[in-house]
């Protein structure tokens, strides 16, 4: 028989042809090698046992997803047709400087997440990624005057301009802001 990586609990799949998106244990093969394979055995998988292209390809964008968690061929799946496998790559950090300008806003916030780019996002359209750049910290002085509660919420969270903010005309915003000087009242 032949020897695929040395692990039993892969080989025996893998000698059956199987393909990357069957079942084993209610998850794909392909997540499955992820979770019991050693980097080595995954990398023999991806590479050699499996045609990569293929996998970067792959009509099933969560094979695709498993593909960019690995980090294989980031700077093809980085212009992937589907949000949620080029948000894999962002939540890893990776292409930050290519997804920064990406349509989708929940990733352009998780770029914000990673503190990337906060002088370009904090200036983005949509509040969800000026909200995560008031997470960061960043240009609470511009973002204690946003338009959006929720991030006046956050900037008083943060502990920015709460003498400005207990004032807000937005209930919640105010709540934030004297909860916050609460804190650091008894700190």
């Amino acid at each position: 028989m032949k020897t695929y990586t040395g692990n039993p609990r892969i080989d025996q799949h893998l000698k059956n042809n199987i393909k990357a998106d069957d079942y084993v244990n209610n998850y794909y093969f392909l997540e499955y090698i992820c979770f019991f394979g050693s980097k080595e055995e995954i990398d023999y998988v991806f590479t050699k046992y499996f045609d990569l292209n293929e996998l970067t390809h792959h009509p099933n964008f969560l094979i695709r997803q498993i593909v960019a968690r690995q980090g294989y061929n980031l700077d093809i799946l980085v212009n992937d047709p589907n949000e949620n496998v080029r948000f894999v790559l962002a939540e890893n950090g990776n292409k930050l400087d290519v997804l920064i300008h990406d349509s989708d806003k929940d990733i352009r916030a998780e770029v914000a997440s990673h503190g990337y780019g906060l002088d370009t996002l904090i200036n983005d359209p949509e509040f969800e990624v000026r909200f995560a750049v008031a997470e960061q910290g960043y240009g609470l002085d511009r973002l204690i005057n946003d338009p959006e509660w929720a991030i006046r919420a956050e900037v008083a969270d943060q502990g920015y301009g709460l003498n400005i903010l207990i004032n807000d005309p937005d209930e919640n915003v105010r709540y934030t802001a004297k909860r916050r000087l609460d804190q650091l009242c008894h700190s």
